[in-house]
């Protein structure tokens, strides 16, 4: 540390920090530095790097050694200077990436600062968008009362043929239905159909309405009455809806009723193995403040759900849940029955 001044303590103390860099690095999942001040021009500069070892970092090499440029990264200086941590403040890296920078001082025993501990979020992704959705405010300002007015109409009308194409097709698989004579082939189409009529509902509610957003649990009521006709011939098992309304998109809501359709499958057709013995299966909505859920619960059988093997519905549950909600799957099961729960934003 000759080129910042440090004693052999000072220079000391900073090493024992960069040995844990790396892990930090991999709690954190941010790259992280320790910048010192040059004695000779006053420029703060790299000292030492580490970057998460199991995520993507924002550099494609090593900076050690390089300036850090005040105008470039603000809260190295002011962390510096004030000798106190500055927070969340944006920047732009060596190799010209947008991040974020959270700032720590690092003191000598006398209370002097000796270098400053960095760790950084890549942001580019996140000014990307603000650019394209500044843009798209743009578009919306300049757009005339009548463009608005055609596109609201293209719009209804784009909802209006999906829906008719897509209960086409369940009216088709309902058709091939009744001719089948194999149980197997029944079920798959039946299953298909409740499919397709959900995401069928989705275009009717937003032709109805003319907006881009969905109130959940109405829209659950309309899936639970096509789900309710599917299986009405299925030992008197009823089908119940409840909980909070929650607003959510067109996209969302298919996805939704996606998994909801799963599951409700799912217990009619395994959690009462029993004919005639009824049941209940209730699907649940809660809303939450910054994840909401839906809860499918049967008062059925119950099963191990360890030794759970897991068939096409359920491999397209979770990865429904989790790449296109961004939530978790829950699933608990006894003697009462048997309960899945999933989150979503």
């Amino acid at each position: 540390m000759e080129r910042a001044g440090l004693t052999e303590e000072e220079t000391a103390r900073l090493e024992r920090i960069e040995e844990t860099l790396g892990y930090m690095a991999d709690l954190t999942g941010r790259d992280l530095f320790i910048d010192c001040l040059d004695r000779e021009d006053g420029r703060m500069f790299v000292a030492a790097q580490a970057g998460p070892m199991h995520m993507p970092s924002s550099y494609r090499t090593s900076v050690v050694g390089c300036y850090a440029d005040r105008e470039d990264e603000p809260a190295v200086y002011r962390a510096a200077e004030t000798k106190a941590p500055v927070r969340d403040l944006k920047a732009v890296t060596q190799e010209s990436a947008n991040v974020r920078q959270d700032a720590v001082p690092v003191y000598n025993d006398g209370g002097d600062v000796i270098g400053v501990l960095i760790g950084e979020r890549d942001v580019s992704r996140e000014i990307m968008k603000e650019r394209k959705y500044e843009e798209l405010v743009r578009r919306v300002q300049e757009r005339s009362p009548e463009q608005i007015a055609a596109e609201l109409l293209a719009r209804r009308e784009a909802h209006h043929r999906i829906k008719n194409h897509l209960q086409l097709i369940a009216s088709l698989m309902n058709m091939q239905m009744r001719r089948t004579d194999s149980e197997e082939v029944r079920d798959m189409l039946k299953e298909n159909a409740a499919r397709v009529q959900s995401i069928a509902r989705v275009n009717e509610i937003l032709v109805s309405t003319g907006e881009e957003t969905v109130g959940l649990l109405s829209y659950l009521e309309g899936v639970r009455q096509n789900m309710e006709l599917l299986y009405e011939k299925d030992g008197g098992v009823s089908l119940v809806l409840s909980g909070d309304e929650v607003t959510v998109t067109g996209d969302q809501a298919a996805d939704i009723a996606l998994v909801v359709n799963e599951l409700v499958s799912n217990a009619f057709k395994h959690a009462f193995p029993d004919p005639g013995t009824g049941g209940t299966v209730r699907i649940i909505v809660k809303k939450g403040a910054q994840f909401s859920s839906v809860t499918v619960q049967d008062t059925g059988c119950g099963f191990d759900v360890h030794g759970m093997k897991e068939g096409f519905g359920m491999s397209v549950v979770r990865m429904t849940v989790r790449d296109k909600l961004h939530g978790k799957l829950y699933a608990v099961s006894g003697e009462g029955g048997t309960s899945f729960t999933f989150d979503f934003q």
